[in-house]
C-alpha cells in the first residue's frame, strides 16, 4: 500500500553517478535531509553505459532516452495507475507488481520480462507482494472509491494469486468466498509472517467495519491454488491487535542492525519511514520508522526502500539517493565493507524513486510522477552496479 507521498521537488545531482566513501557519508546524509527542499529544471543524460531508462505503455512498456520523454498519460490515483508498485527478489530473479499491467521480472544480466493474465490485470490493484518457494505471490483487490467497475466486488473473485515459475501460469490462491465476504467488502490489506497469513477484511456498507483473519499457510500457495476450489482453510477470526501487531511499523531502534550500520550516517532527527526486506524471505516487507513516531505523522515523511542480499545490503531514498554496504555477487568488498553513498540519474521535477530490488549486478528500481494522490508518467530503470561501483 502507498504511504505519505513526498510532495516538494527533487533535489539537483550530477549527471553522473557519484559515489562517496564512508568518510564523507556525513554530506550524503545531508543531501537525504535536503533533497525535498530543493529543485531541478534540467535533465541530462547520467554516464553513458551505465543504466537503461523504461517506461509503461498502455499495453506494457517500452525503453526510452530520458522520463521526460515518456508517455503522458493522464493523472490516476496511484491505485489505478500504472507503476511499480512493490518488489521481492531471490539471488537471481527479482519480482516487481507492474500495477494494472503484471508481473515485471528482471535477471541479474538485466533481461526484462513481463507476465500477465486477465483474470489479475489491468482491472485490479496489485498490493503486496511475497515469494512462495521463489515463486511471487500478490495480492489484488478493487478500490470501491475509484474503480467502479459492475463486477469488482464479486464475490468469486480471488484476492490472492500466485505466478508459478515452472508451469508459467498464474494461479488464483485465495477467494473472496473462501470468508463468505460480500458485496460490500474488500481485502484491503495483507501481512506474512511467520508462515502466518494475516488479513483486513474492510466492509464499505452502512457503515465502514473492519474484520482481521490468520491464516495457516499450507506447505505451498501452489498446493491450496491446485486442489479443489471448495475446500476448508485453516482460518481464524482475531482482534484488531493481533493484526496490527504483524503489520503495523516499528521504530528504526528494532530494525535489523545492518540496516542500521548501512544508515548511520543519517542524523536521528531526519524523518523517514524505510520498508526493509531481505532476498528470499517469504514473509512481506517490515516498515520501519526513522525520527517520528506513528502518531505524529505529518506531510514532509520521506518514504524510503531497502534491500538485502547475502553480501550485499542498500536503501533507496525518493530523491534518488542510494546507500550501499557489501558487495556484488563474485566480486570483492566495496571500501573495504564501509558504506558508500551514489546518486541515481536525474529525474525531472515532481517525480520520485519508488522501490527496488537487486539480483546480479543489476539494480531495478522504479520511477514516476507524484501529485498529491495521483500518478501521472511512471516506469523504471535497470543500472550495472558493477559500473558503478567498481
Amino acid at each position: 500500500m502507498k504511504s505519505t507521498r513526498v510532495k516538494q521537488g527533487l533535489r539537483a545531482f550530477s549527471a553522473f553517478f557519484v559515489i562517496i566513501t564512508a568518510v564523507c557519508l556525513s554530506s550524503c546524509s545531508k543531501k537525504t535531509e535536503d533533497a525535498v527542499l530543493l529543485e531541478n529544471d534540467d535533465l541530462v543524460p547520467a554516464a553513458q553505459g551505465t543504466h537503461h531508462w523504461y517506461s509503461f505503455t498502455r499495453d506494457g512498456f517500452e525503453e526510452i532516452q530520458l522520463p521526460r520523454l515518456a508517455q503522458k498519460p493522464t493523472g490516476k490515483p496511484w491505485t489505478e495507475a500504472a507503476r511499480i508498485s512493490s518488489s521481492v527478489a531471490t539471488e537471481s530473479l527479482a519480482f516487481f507488481t507492474a500495477n494494472r499491467r503484471g508481473i515485471l521480472m528482471v535477471d541479474g544480466n538485466g533481461s526484462l520480462t513481463l507476465k500477465t493474465d486477465v483474470r489479475f490485470f489491468p482491472e485490479q490493484t496489485v498490493g503486496s507482494l511475497f515469494l512462495d518457494e521463489g515463486n511471487p505471490v500478490f495480492h489484488v483487490y478493487r478500490n470501491a472509491v475509484f474503480n467502479t467497475n459492475d463486477d469488482a466486488h464479486e464475490v468469486a473473485m480471488p484476492f490472492i494469486a500466485e505466478y508459478n515459475l515452472d508451469m508459467d501460469i498464474f494461479y488464483p490462491v485465495l477467494y473472496r468466498d473462501d470468508f463468505n465476504m460480500t458485496e460490500t467488502q474488500e481485502v484491503s490489506s495483507i501481512t506474512v509472517r511467520n508462515e502466518q497469513l494475516y488479513l483486513s477484511i474492510k466492509d464499505m456498507g452502512k457503515k465502514t467495519t473492519f474484520d482481521y483473519y490468520r491464516v495457516v499457510i499450507p506447505s505451498t500457495f501452489t498446493d491450496t491454488a491446485s486442489v479443489a476450489h471448495s475446500r476448508t482453510i485453516d482460518s481464524t477470526l482475531i482482534e484488531q491487535s493481533e493484526f496490527q501487531a504483524t503489520a503495523n511499523p516499528e521504530q528504526f531502534s528494532a530494525s535489523p542492525a545492518r540496516l542500521k550500520e548501512l544508515l548511520t550516517a543519517i542524523p536521528s532527527s531526519v524523518k523517514y519511514s524505510i520498508t526493509y526486506q531481505t532476498t528470499g524471505n517469504e514473509s512481506t516487507p517490515k516498515t520501519y520508522l526513522h525520527g517520528f513516531t506513528a502518531d505524529a505523522v505529518d506531510s514532509i515523511i520521506t518514504d524510503a526502500y531497502a534491500m538485502s542480499g547475502s553480501s550485499w545490503i542498500a536503501a533507496l531514498f525518493p530523491d534518488g539517493t542510494v546507500y550501499f554496504q557489501g558487495a556484488l555477487p563474485d566480486m570483492y568488498m566495496v571500501a573495504k565493507g564501509k558504506p558508500v553513498c551514489f546518486s541515481m540519474p536525474d529525474l525531472p521535477k515532481g517525480y520520485i524513486w519508488t522501490v527496488f530490488a537487486i539480483t546480479g549486478n543489476i539494480m531495478t528500481a522504479g520511477w514516476e510522477e507524484s501529485g498529491l494522490y495521483k500518478t501521472g508518467a511512471a516506469g523504471f530503470i535497470t543500472v550495472d552496479l558493477s559500473k558503478v561501483l567498481y
